[in-house]
């Protein structure tokens, strides 16, 4: 299995936010079906950069902020890309990074998380397939489950 890459780690949280930045014009119906195919294959990390510099510019150049500001020397470590996207949190915006907990698994594709900071019940997308378990922790990203908190 490849190992996961900052670029990776960036489409898988920036992903769910491409169905919207396609109807609002922002991503072109070609690069919207390019993320998918890098979400669900990968591909050359050249490509994949250049794919995230078109359809997610604001994102990228926060990341490049953020990493800056807080001393990272590769604003594509990993862990500079998961630092950056669970610093974006809000209990209001259906945009953002929020962790919940498995009250309910509707199915392995939808599951009912009890988010953290506001305490309601959100139903989020397992489009990865992670293992689902009741009490467990999950980072979500407008209501994607991304990876285990």
């Amino acid at each position: 299995m490849k190992k996961t890459t900052g670029p990776d780690r960036f489409l898988l949280w920036a992903g769910p936010c491409r169905g919207n930045n396609m109807h609002q014009g922002k991503i072109s119906p070609e690069d919207y079906l390019l993320c998918d195919r890098f979400l669900r294959e990968g591909g050359p990390e050249g490509e994949l950069v250049a794919l995230i510099e078109r359809c997610f510019p604001r994102a990228n150049k926060a990341r490049l902020a953020f990493a800056e500001e807080h001393g990272f020397a590769d604003s594509w470590d990993d862990g500079c890309v998961n630092a950056f996207w669970q610093q974006h949190t809000s209990p209001f915006e259906d945009c953002c990074s929020r962790v919940g907990t498995v009250d309910k698994i509707l199915s392995e594709m939808v599951v009912s998380l009890r988010m953290h900071i506001s305490g309601k019940l959100v139903n989020v997308v397992n489009q990865f397939g992670l293992p689902l378990e009741d009490g467990r922790s999950f980072w979500t990203h407008n209501c994607t489950l991304i990876q285990p908190a």
